[in-house]
């Protein structure tokens, strides 16, 4: 999503969003939440730093899924790879 898009969801200018973003300004609890919202995540999720690769980032994507989803999210990319089930 464009920053231009993100302010626009969230009632912000773009500088706002950016430099929030960018962390060179502060935010009150109701802007995160707004931006959670915005962005489907939970407030947390954008106070986490970024993962150290893509596969650590998938890591966390498939943890959240119960068992059964994260089985077959495993078989997926088991095929994606040619890899055997």
């Amino acid at each position: 999503m464009t920053q231009e898009r993100l302010a626009a969801r969230v009632e912000m200018s773009v500088p706002q969003v950016s430099k929030i973003e960018n962390g060179k300004q502060g935010y009150r609890q109701e802007a995160l939440q707004a931006l959670a919202e915005a962005l489907n995540c939970e407030p947390a999720d954008l106070l986490r730093p970024p993962p150290a690769s893509w596969e650590d980032e998938l890591r966390v994507y498939i943890a959240k899924l119960d068992s059964d989803r994260a089985a077959r999210a495993l078989r997926i990319l088991q095929t994606a790879f040619g890899e055997a089930a």
